[in-house]
């Protein structure tokens, strides 16, 4: 993607946006260590195979600055508008040799689980984004992240099983050490296997206009945010 103008178009039509890197190879690392430490000391994690880190801020309080860059923000807010706030944000590390992550998409974001079950009113305009950001990358060996293209006013239910690895749709997405990808919250996507001997990291974080409200309330992920930067405050609605 050359120039933010150009993201909502791509949200619009196939939904979803790359990012290039805008981050020094040493920060990525630094973040990195930090979450595969905690990784590594978590003996449920261990058994597991992987684990959901929503206090990303205590264990590196570098890890927004991978999410939350000014090349990201401008680009959210040519899409849903100059007004948006964080709706939750996670690091989530996974073992090697992790296997598919099937086919799956965040409509309602941390109300999913209710529009699931109750259906969802018909959308009249983008409201959520999903940020997936990579400190090492996402290419082959990490497991490479795959899209499904759809127009914003395409059909919300799953068109194929999601188990199924291989849809006829499918592009694979790599993306270089400090890659982000931004799809629109009904885009589905799914993580072919990992097949390294390394644990793979990836921040993820919902986004949405700030005049959307959620049933389910505050995300713990938000609540736990403690920082200074007064941009990343204005996000959380302080």
């Amino acid at each position: 993607m050359s120039s933010v103008s150009e993201v909502p178009r791509a949200l619009l039509t196939q939904g979803y946006v790359r990012l290039p890197s805008r981050l020094p190879e040493d920060g990525c690392r630094r973040v990195e260590a930090a979450f595969f430490q905690a990784f590594a000391g978590n003996a449920a994690a261990q058994r597991s195979g992987e684990l959901v880190f929503r206090e990303a801020l205590e264990i590196c309080p570098e890890a927004p600055s991978v999410v939350f860059s000014s090349d990201v923000l401008q680009a959210v807010r040519a899409y849903l508008g100059d007004e948006i706030r964080i709706e939750a944000f996670a690091a989530i590390v996974s073992s090697p040799r992790r296997g598919f992550m099937a086919w799956h998409a965040h409509v309602g974001g941390v109300d999913q689980s209710r529009v699931r079950r109750d259906g969802e009113p018909p959308r009249t305009g983008p409201r959520r984004v999903m940020i997936m950001a990579y400190p090492a990358g996402c290419s082959e060996g990490l497991g490479p992240l795959l899209v499904s293209p759809r127009a914003f006013d395409d059909a919300l239910e799953m068109p194929h099983a999601p188990k199924q690895v291989e849809w006829p749709s499918a592009v694979e997405i790599q993306a270089p050490p400090g890659g982000v990808v931004i799809c629109d919250e009904a885009t589905f996507h799914a993580v072919r296997p990992q097949t390294t001997d390394r644990p793979r990291l990836v921040f993820g974080a919902y986004m949405i206009r700030a005049d959307v409200r959620s049933v389910a309330g505050p995300d713990p992920s938000v609540l736990r945010f403690r920082t200074e930067d007064a941009e990343i405050q204005r996000l959380l609605g302080s």
